[in-house]
């Protein structure tokens, strides 16, 4: 019981709190020890050797004082922080909490690693708090369950029953997890196994590992050898290693351990659901599989691959319904706040125009050096506001292009030109394919798209670096691009900027509104295309454009 809601505990904290990293670690009482039966994120080097003696390290106190535990810098923390010298821990910021049953101490869940890098906080832990208690719930019902069930469990040990009872458990089921640990109930119920393998290819690249013993590092290295081996016999073509591990050690069962040459009997299925390939399940073992065994266990494979082929479809509809909705939300939002820059853009006009015509009478009077100094930042600001007006306005306006056919290499050049003066001390590299052919496209439009990359780019390596500027064609599900790039040797962008680089108003300078690169986003769109970047801090940035040949090669981007 404690292994199932252990999983169902570190799926729901992952998703809740955002995690990278969180794992439940059991206490045995006799022993003062603490093992890990449930994790995801860790490496399987790591769960292979994650021990912990009440009393020592971060999970150890909590299993020792029986209170939760924030730590928002273990480098400051005098209790923890030769643990951190020794290599014990890589992350700064953690929270460990106790699990207990009838007020006694049984398990510690341990979370690390945002996914933004920020420090836990007390609202986290109210959040995890809240999620132990979820959890307790859950293992008290189950115990409910298990004391008012021993007649039923009785009649589940007859094999007709056990797979009528796995049938009518997942056929309801839209959760992975759920489906996990119901085949490999049934798997462990009906052939005894000593462990079962579950991978999972779609999107979540999971594998959900259940053993009866501790996973130790020969149980992974035999796991790892025997997932190759069938993986590449199955699905005709070799396993990618990129995969989530997930383990949970199986209860009610006295811990074995394989024998020295590996398991000794295995049996090996895929997992799929008419022409998709969803993954693969195996049993090993030390004694042999019967016939009458792997037929049960085709019969166990082929149901969950139904509820697993369900429950993906599930995730990717409750994906979509989730992203349309923000996208609903940041239309309206952006659809609100066009009308008020609209309204601000059209209120600015007047005052902007007196004082240009100020200007220029004044600039044709005055004589004195150094009131010209003055009127010449008078103008300078004016310019500016008048830039500024100029981007509100291409926001407001709904955007209509007027495409004809264009030569891209030329229209690079002419952004090239334009910035020239910020490139004075920049080398620029140009590599542009002699492949590319003239392109269906509004040539002002891709102009003010490549000037304001470009100055970005002067902006980044403060007019200094190397900027290289390279076109190339490319063939996408047999339709016809060009994929335009811009690579600077500039400060790069942090992660948590870079998502967010095109979203309207945004913008970590002291100059500009943030529409920049909106409105360039918003540009390519319109042309059938897409734009990317790619950056690390201290490297240097790329910007990816892929444009289509023609408008008929749009569809394949959207």
């Amino acid at each position: 019981m404690l292994g199932e809601v252990s999983l169902w505990l570190v799926e729901e904290a992952r998703k809740r709190l955002k995690v990278e990293v969180c794992s439940v670690m059991a206490l045995d009482k006799e022993k003062e020890e603490l093992i890990m039966i449930a994790s995801m994120g860790l490496p399987k080097e790591v769960i292979a050797v994650a021990h912990g003696r009440v009393g020592k390290g971060i999970a150890g106190w909590v299993a020792s004082c029986g209170e939760p535990l924030l730590i928002r810098d273990i480098n400051e923390d005098i209790r923890f922080m030769a643990g951190r010298k020794k290599g014990r821990y890589y992350t700064d910021s953690l929270l460990s909490l106790p699990i207990k049953e009838d007020g006694e101490m049984i398990a510690v869940l341990n979370l690390n690693n945002k996914h933004d890098h920020s420090p836990f906080s007390e609202k986290d832990l109210d959040e995890a708090i809240k999620l132990i208690e979820e959890a307790s719930q859950r293992l008290y019902s189950a115990q409910i369950k298990k004391l008012y069930g021993e007649q039923e469990k009785a009649a589940q040990r007859s094999e007709l029953n056990s797979i009528f009872l796995f049938s009518q458990k997942i056929s309801a089921s839209l959760y992975l997890s759920e489906i996990m640990n119901a085949t490999s109930e049934a798997i462990s119920v009906l052939l005894d196994p000593e462990a079962i393998i579950i991978i999972i290819l779609f999107a979540q690249k999971r594998i959900w590992l259940f053993t009866k013993g501790e996973p130790t590092k020969p149980l992974f290295a035999k796991v790892k050898n025997h997932i190759e081996e069938k993986f590449s016999v199955l699905a005709e073509k070799p396993l990618p290693f990129e995969f989530d591990w997930t383990t949970i050690k199986m209860e009610d069962h006295v811990p074995k351990i394989p024998t020295k040459k590996g398991f000794s009997s295995s049996i090996s299925l895929p997992l799929s659901s008419g022409d998709k390939e969803l993954g693969l399940v195996s049993c090993l073992r030390s004694t042999p599989f019967t016939k009458d065994e792997l037929r049960v266990f085709a019969i166990i494979t082929n149901t969950a691959s139904v509820a697993i082929d369900k429950a993906i479809l599930y995730q990717k509809l409750e994906e979509r319904l989730d992203e349309a909705k923000r996208e609903l939300l940041s239309s309206e939002k952006m659809t609100a706040i066009g009308k008020v820059a609209g309204k601000v853009v059209h209120d600015l006009r007047n005052p902007l125009a007196v004082i240009s015509l100020c200007l220029y009478i004044l600039k044709d009077k005055v004589k004195d050096p150094e009131a010209i100094i003055y009127l010449d930042r008078i103008e300078t600001s004016y310019n500016r506001m008048d830039w500024l007006c100029e981007e509100l306005c291409d926001f407001e306006r709904k955007m209509q292009l007027e495409k004809s056919e264009i030569d891209l290499h030329q229209t690079l050049k002419n952004s090239l030109a334009f910035c020239e003066h910020n490139l004075t001390k920049t080398e620029k590299i140009l590599a542009l394919s002699p492949e590319i052919t003239p392109i269906l496209a509004d040539q002002r439009r891709l102009e003010q798209v490549f000037t304001n990359i470009i100055q970005n780019a002067s902006s980044s390596m403060q007019e200094e670096g190397i900027l290289r500027i390279e076109t190339k064609p490319l063939k996408i599900e047999e339709q016809d691009f060009v994929r335009v790039s811009f690579t600077d040797t500039g400060a790069g962008i942090a992660d948590e900027i870079r998502e967010r680089i095109f979203e309207p108003f945004f913008t970590t300078r002291s100059k500009g509104v943030g529409l920049g690169l909106s409105i360039c986003k918003e540009i390519i769109e319109k042309h059938g295309g897409k734009i990317d970047v790619e950056s690390k801090l201290g490297l240097g940035t790329t910007f990816n454009i892929l444009l289509p040949i023609s408008t008929e090669d749009k569809l394949s981007l959207q």
